[in-house]
């Protein structure tokens, strides 16, 4: 009976240790889902308005009200691969991302833009708590019947290529 009773207690604290999981013991990345507004498939030009050129994106960390702070080794620009993902670490303090456009041949998705610049009066900026603890689905007004679910720990960010007549349009680069 004593052997009986000594591996149910024994089975008990290796099903505790297994299932505990600690404030130590969040994802160490977030995963960036960066997608066309238009059909929400990933995009398919780059920073440079062409297709199949190299696209990122622009990550600033906050790391407070108003506390700009930086990602291990100085870096903002995370590239996104042929399925529209980046991973961004997340590191201690770490408290909200702020996602900038990486070039002009794209517009934003979300809040209304100027409609001469297609910049937005502030650049999206996203809890990191909330997109670890549920995942956080940025606005999309450039389709509005596009749905998509977050899991827990990623950001899915719309962006999209300009028109042909927005480009036709656009103001020359200086």
């Amino acid at each position: 009976m004593t052997r009986s009773l000594l591996l149910k207690a024994g089975c008990v604290i290796l099903l505790l240790a297994c299932t505990h999981t600690g404030p130590g013991q969040q994802p160490t990345t977030i995963h960036v889902l960066l997608l066309n507004g238009d059909d929400g498939k990933p995009l398919k030009i780059g920073n440079t308005g062409q297709a199949g050129a190299r696209l990122s994106l622009t990550i600033f960390p906050s790391c407070g009200e108003g506390h700009i702070c930086f990602f291990p080794g100085d870096r903002y620009s995370w590239a996104i691969d042929s399925s529209g993902r980046a991973e961004v670490p997340v590191f201690d303090k770490l408290k909200a991302l702020r996602v900038t456009r990486p070039t002009d041949w794209l517009i934003y998705c979300q809040g209304t833009p100027n409609s001469t610049t297609g910049e937005l009066q502030k650049d999206p900026g996203f809890a990191v708590d909330e997109i670890l603890r549920q995942g956080v689905v940025s606005p999309n007004q450039c389709n509005d019947h596009l749905h998509l679910s977050p899991h827990p720990g990623e950001l899915i960010f719309f962006l999209r290529p300009l028109t042909w007549w927005e480009r036709l349009t656009k103001r020359p680069q200086m």
